[in-house]
């Protein structure tokens, strides 16, 4: 049920494909705007319900349109020495390469066809400029990932983002591609190349490999790719946006060595986001389940509250073996998140092993009554052993038999 490492894998693709770490900042959100007409909330619930629609129909180019890549571009190149037609050739690139296959909205909204749910949760205040909270929830509760969107208005009023923080990599959209930028700039620009210090000109020059490290992982060439990684310089080995690149090296090789990769990541960047959301599968392969609950309990805290995190906790507390517990957090998933489907699979697990069957009984009614779905013969599913010999087994399948429609299909 913690599938993280496929989920992380697309983040990771992403951030190899732009990122270079060059000393930029890492703050939640950056200067705000000037002074422009107050986003109300009827504006920032018409911004929200465009993304959401667009990802579900899995089109791109809506989902790209709804922010703003000038004004984003502009962030990611300003007070850099490079000649302005170097600037605006970069420009032109990345916004060609945005909707592109393997450009960021592409990759993002992809999951959309993979199951993946991606909604608004709140809306803030950030350093006083408004933002859209957006959580991004793989299916069958394999982890989370969190986007705040940071919101302004274009010249003809529009509403659109003017940047994105993508909490997985801990850092602005803006900042990801300014690091690209920096490094561009520099192999063209020798006069700024030479004066780097020594651990930035160990980044500009190992940036080319960062991209042969990520498509030896696409081809599944793990073990060449950590071994590239495994070359690179102390320096940038231990720069953020590396680690990430080479967690993705060893996540497919060595469940331990992906854990402790994962616990070197967090020694070195405590209080960073990412830190928590990769504690969560690190700490579960090592079945430190209690630390990984606390990584779930921080992350509650940085995104205001979140229900659908408790499908997490109820998961971690099943592997823990404590499905009472567990129960308790999937009714609070239910409570909190009842349009999501994966509340109540973590329920009936619990359910299950407690073998409290007339309980796994009122949850499958409840699933079937809120959803519309197909039950499967249960007979030859392990987890269902003891449900099946018991005497609800008997009453839910009189119960297929007689049920009604169920009333809305699972998100």
């Amino acid at each position: 049920m913690l599938a993280f490492r496929n989920r992380f894998r697309a983040v990771l693709l992403l951030v190899a494909g732009f990122a270079l770490a060059f000393g930029t900042s890492s703050s939640l959100l950056a200067q705000a705007p000037p002074s422009q007409k107050a986003l109300t909330d009827a504006d920032i619930a018409a911004f929200s319900k465009a993304v959401e629609a667009a990802f579900q129909k899995g089109d791109t180019k809506a989902f790209a349109a709804m922010i703003n890549w000038d004004a984003l571009t502009e962030k990611a190149t300003a007070n850099v020495d490079a000649p302005e037609a170097f600037r605006k050739g970069f420009q032109e690139g990345l916004m060609k390469s945005i909707d592109q296959p393997t450009g960021f909205a592409a990759r993002l909204v992809a999951q959309s066809k993979e199951g993946s749910r991606y909604a608004m949760l709140r809306s803030r205040t950030r350093d006083r400029q408004k933002t859209a909270l957006f959580r991004l929830a793989p299916p069958n509760g394999a982890g989370v990932n969190y986007m705040e969107y940071l919101l302004g208005r274009d010249k003809d009023g529009k509403v659109r983002a003017t940047d994105l923080y993508i909490f997985f990599s801990g850092e602005l959209l803006s900042e990801t591609f300014r690091r690209a930028y920096l490094q561009i700039a520099a192999q063209q620009n020798r006069g700024l190349f030479a004066r780097l210090a020594g651990t930035d000109k160990d980044f500009i020059t190992s940036f080319a490999k960062m991209k042969d490290i990520a498509d030896l992982n696409v081809a599944g060439k793990h073990a060449e790719a950590l071994a590239m990684y495994e070359g690179l310089p102390e320096s940038v080995r231990k720069d953020k946006t590396f680690m990430l690149v080479g967690i993705q090296c060893v996540q497919q090789l060595d469940e331990k060595k992906y854990a402790a990769a994962i616990e070197k990541f967090r020694e070195l960047y405590p209080k960073d986001v990412c830190a928590d959301l990769l504690s969560i599968d690190g700490f579960a392969l090592i079945k430190q389940y209690d630390k990984s609950i606390a990584a779930i309990d921080r992350l509650d805290k940085v995104v205001d509250g979140d229900g659908y995190l408790n499908v997490l906790r109820g998961a971690l507390l099943i592997m823990a073996g404590k499905p009472a517990e567990a129960r308790k957090a999937a009714n609070l998933a239910i409570e909190k998140t009842p349009e999501m489907i994966d509340g109540y699979w973590t329920l009936l697990t619990a359910d299950l092993k407690l073998e409290d069957y007339p309980a796994a009984l009122a949850t499958l009614k409840r699933l079937d009554q809120a959803f519309v779905m197909e039950f499967g013969d249960f007979s030859s599913i392990p987890d269902y052993a003891g449900f099946v010999k018991s005497p609800q087994h008997q009453q839910w399948k009189d119960y297929l038999k007689s049920k009604k429609k169920p009333a809305k299909e699972a998100p």
